[in-house]
């Protein structure tokens, strides 16, 4: 199985597009928060449209309203690709554990599903050194993009369907 550990603000929840809604008198949110870049949506379709069994995990703080309300989400917005679930949440137990809190959690989630093949798409680097090869900082002003949707699809060592 290849993940996708994915953030929501900064990558599919843009500076850019919440300005664009404002800017033109739109609804910014609906009942889940932010309303997310229909671009930076697509760039993640285009991902899971090129890589074979790949499975979705959500890292952002949106977690925290729980599983279910994630895949109710997912659903209502029509996101691409299978939402397989959430990183867990780790307290921290010593200073150590304050930094790459979003690594860790990926490690926890990893030890559970044990794959080699994922990326990170992120706009804050919290991540463990050996996390580095799969780890692709987005813009958060813009999103994701199609040139990080191929960086993706090389580390996933993707294979076009």
């Amino acid at each position: 199985m290849k993940y996708i550990f994915i953030d929501f603000d900064g990558v599919l929840n843009t500076e850019k597009h919440q300005a664009f809604l404002r800017s033109n008198g739109m609804k910014t949110c609906d009942s889940y928060g932010p309303i997310f870049d229909p671009e930076a949506v697509e760039s993640l379709r285009s991902i899971v449209s090129q890589v074979t069994d790949c499975r979705i995990v959500i890292i952002s703080s949106w977690k925290f309203e729980g599983e279910d309300r994630m895949f109710q989400l997912w659903k209502d917005r029509s996101l691409p690709g299978i939402l397989e679930g959430i990183t867990p949440t780790l307290i921290p137990q010593t200073l150590d554990d304050l930094y790459a809190g979003k690594g860790r959690e990926i490690k926890s989630w990893l030890l559970l599903h044990p794959s080699d093949d994922f990326v990170i798409l992120d706009d804050v680097p919290d991540f463990l050194p050996e996390q580095a090869a799969h780890y692709i900082e987005i813009n958060p002003r813009i999103g994701l993009t199609m040139t990080d949707v191929e960086k993706a699809t090389n580390i996933l060592d993707a294979t076009n369907i």
